[in-house]
């Protein structure tokens, strides 16, 4: 099991969040717009719409970069759900590809049976083939690289320092 050890301060953390969150939401960002037809305006005013309802439709610029911050404040915080939990969880450090996989159907459960519930976002009716399909995209394209990005990052970390208290004795 991995420990978190004093040699990492709380600055490592936020920045290896803040990079899986990133890499992990414009990874995901570009399959919506591949998903949507390549229309990132689009892409970007449904995003907004969650908050702001229609109106993210109407209007140009502000709307769109409004979903771009809105996407990626959902990002960092599974991240750093993702990032917490993956040292405490011990079958989390055994089987990232699965744990990516749990991890991507809760975030897809919670983003569509309840975060996107309570939004005005007009919801499209969705047949087995689209939920499916989300849900891949979803775990492709979101939970995997943040699994990947926490798991390489934090034993990369933990033998560093291993090392450092091993060059310290020696």
């Amino acid at each position: 099991m991995i420990q978190v050890t004093v040699f990492d301060s709380p600055f490592k953390y936020l920045k290896r969040i803040a990079t899986s969150g990133s890499l992990a939401g414009a990874i995901y960002l570009l399959a919506l717009v591949a998903f949507n037809g390549f229309k990132l305006k689009k892409t970007l005013q449904y995003i907004a719409s969650g908050w702001y309802g229609d109106e993210a439709f109407k209007s140009g610029l502000k709307y769109v970069l409004l979903g771009l911050v809105f996407h990626f404040i959902i990002c960092f915080i599974f991240a750093a759900i993702y990032y917490w939990l993956f040292p405490k969880v011990k079958w989390f450090q055994q089987h990232t590809i699965w744990a990516s996989i749990a991890f991507g159907i809760v975030v897809w459960g919670i983003m569509s049976m309840g975060v996107l519930q309570m939004t005005q976002v007009k919801l499209p009716e969705l047949g087995w083939f689209k939920i499916g399909l989300n849900l891949a995209m979803t775990i492709m394209f979101f939970s995997l690289p943040i699994a990947i990005i926490t798991h390489t990052f934090l034993f990369k970390a933990e033998k560093k320092s291993t090392q450092k208290i091993v060059n310290s004795l020696a």
